[in-house]
């Protein structure tokens, strides 16, 4: 996991540099409309994709009690993801070919952590992770054919659901963890998972994996869209105020 927010890290510095040299192609009259996409697979494919899938790694495993699971393929994973990102950028088909490796080792990986857990049943965060990773597989299989599609896919559906879903298991362990740790054992302190209103944030997820879905067909899922981030703001809302 390391090595992957090394990577990203990596991404962060490199994202920047190639959308200045962009800008300055601009003036200086060597400018390349194909280059933008260096920029836009640093910013969204090294960073989001390394970052998610880096860190999803253990969090994953933390929030279903999964214990000794081999990392190596989590290495593997690194190795063709970025790859694949270097082969896309250069214009080599390869490129893409080793991107749905990746993937396939994601799913695989995801699936020795389910498979090993203590934690039977699947909570929210857990939910929402492995809906973003439908909908980073629809990202790449449209990818050659249409890179709008696989834009608004990976950005909304991939990356808006695994983080809307990480929040709601972040936050309320922060906010228990500040509020409530010093005084439990000495007075009641409600459990974690009382203190989000689960219901709201089901129903943000259906709506916002619903807009996404469909935002590249009807321009007006968008609002469907937006309108699931009322009640994941409402459900965040409530933690904070318990």
């Amino acid at each position: 996991m390391a090595t992957a927010l090394a990577w990203v890290v990596l991404y962060l510095v490199l994202t920047p540099l190639l959308g200045l040299l962009q800008a300055l192609s601009q003036r200086y009259g060597f400018y390349d409309p194909e280059r933008l996409a260096w920029h836009l697979l640093a910013g969204l494919g090294g960073v989001f994709l390394l970052a998610i899938l880096g860190v999803g790694y253990k969090l994953l495993s933390m929030f279903t009690l999964t214990h000794g699971v081999d990392e190596r393929v989590l290495g593997l994973f690194l190795w063709a993801a970025n790859l694949g990102l270097l082969g896309l950028a250069m214009g080599e088909r390869l490129g893409y070919v080793l991107l749905l490796v990746a993937y396939a080792l994601a799913l695989y990986d995801t699936g020795r952590i389910l498979k090993n857990r203590m934690k039977k049943a699947l909570d929210i965060g857990v939910r929402h992770y492995l809906l973003g990773l439908f909908f980073l597989g629809l990202s790449l299989v449209v990818l050659p054919f249409n890179p709008v599609w696989a834009a608004l896919w990976f950005a909304l559906g991939f990356v808006g659901l695994v983080v809307t879903g990480m929040l709601y298991k972040i936050l309320p362990f922060l906010v228990w963890t500040h509020r409530y740790a010093p005084r439990a054992g000495k007075e009641k302190v409600p459990l974690l998972k009382e203190m989000l209103p689960e219901g709201a944030g089901y129903g943000s997820g259906a709506l916002l994996a619903t807009g996404a879905l469909l935002l590249p067909f009807f321009p007006w899922a968008g609002w469907v869209y937006l309108a699931g981030a009322l009640p994941h703001v409402y459900a965040l809302w409530e933690v904070m105020r318990r």
